[in-house]
């Protein structure tokens, strides 16, 4: 009996540990991926979302605007339209600039790496820096103008241009941005193709901020934004008549100290004309009279030339001060000779 009974615990047992065995087996914790371990990183920013009305000032009566810098995407474009009374102020970089039917505004435009159009305009004053300038159907407007090109007019009539004298504290930095070359200033270049005779636009003296009448709320936004020290050279261009008193301003120097050096100079010297003059080796001794000058022509291909417009019989005090890479005419007789040969 006991045989038999140890023979069935022996079966039953057997087939309890078969069964057992034919389960399955709990699946083993799979291994955390390494990624898991990691901090969750940082969310990526949200990329600001911009409507059609950040890119335009338009049917602003009696009021004003303005678009500080930074608070524009880069590459963007803009349009002013149909804007009375009012002052509208774009110190932002920008690809193209449109300017329609506007009246009795005064408008800045900073630099733009493209064109501005300006289109049936009257009784305005605007203030721009652009690689290339055109205007149609403009009446009774003063324009201040920095243009890398030779600017263009169409069917219009009583029209004032003068050089870009506007300035704030981020100017400089967005006419690199803009890659506009400061020194190579067209503003007085017009070319008119309705009339060859020049009778629809007259040259005239820079504005100033006076000049402008800004309410006390733009002058206010405006405060850190001002520099004392103007970016752009002011040039006069043809609007200067001729004059005995010339200098020769002649740098070999790189284009900051160049420009640092003729912000000094206007200080006590009109700006007639600023050129990028290049050169062959045959042309040093036709170009440059002054041994010192040629032997620094020899090291360069080409230099920036500025026609220097004196006030006084006698020279000035920086003309001993400036860079030894810069050379100015020692006499109003040598200017004379200096601009001749090389312009």
């Amino acid at each position: 009996m006991r045989t038999r009974l140890s023979s069935w615990l022996h079966k039953l047992k057997s087939l309890f540990c078969g069964v057992c065995s034919n389960q399955p087996s709990s699946p083993s914790p799979s291994p955390v991926k390494k990624a898991e371990l990691q901090p969750p990183s940082a969310a990526t920013p949200a990329k600001p979302r911009y409507n059609a009305a950040d890119f335009t000032f338009s049917k602003i009566i009696g009021g004003s605007a303005i678009k500080l810098p930074g608070q524009l995407p880069e590459g963007a474009p803009f349009d002013i339209v149909e804007c009375e009374k009012s002052t509208l102020l774009l110190l932002d970089c920008t690809a193209q600039v449109t300017i329609d039917a506007c009246r009795d505004c005064i408008i800045v435009v900073g630099p733009c790496d493209g064109s501005v159009f300006v289109r049936d305009c009257e009784r305005c004053t605007i203030i721009v820096a652009t690689r290339q300038f055109r205007l149609r159907n403009g009446r009774l407007l003063h324009l201040s103008l920095y243009c890398a090109t030779d600017p263009v007019i169409e069917a219009s009539e009583d029209v004032k241009f003068s050089c870009f004298s506007f300035t704030y504290k981020e100017l400089e930095d967005q006419f690199a941005k803009a890659k506009l070359p400061i020194l190579k200033n067209q503003w007085s270049q017009i070319y008119d193709f309705s009339d060859s005779s020049n009778k629809n636009f007259t040259l005239t003296s820079p504005l100033t901020r006076n000049d402008l009448n800004l309410t006390l709320n733009l002058q206010e936004k405006l405060l850190d934004y001002e520099q004392a020290s103007p970016v752009v050279p002011v040039v006069y261009g043809r609007m200067q008549p001729p004059s005995d008193q010339r200098l020769a301003f002649i740098s070999f120097a790189d284009d900051d100290t160049t420009i640092k050096a003729l912000r000094t100079v206007q200080e006590s010297a009109k700006i007639l004309h600023i050129r990028e003059r290049k050169y062959a080796v045959i042309d040093i001794e036709r170009f440059f009279e002054n041994p010192g000058v040629k032997d620094m022509a020899k090291a360069a291909d080409h230099c920036m030339v500025a026609e220097l417009h004196i006030g006084s019989e006698s020279l000035p005090t920086w003309c001993v001060a400036l860079p030894a890479d810069i050379y100015i005419s020692p006499s109003f007789e040598a200017g004379k000779r200096d601009l001749t040969n090389i312009l």
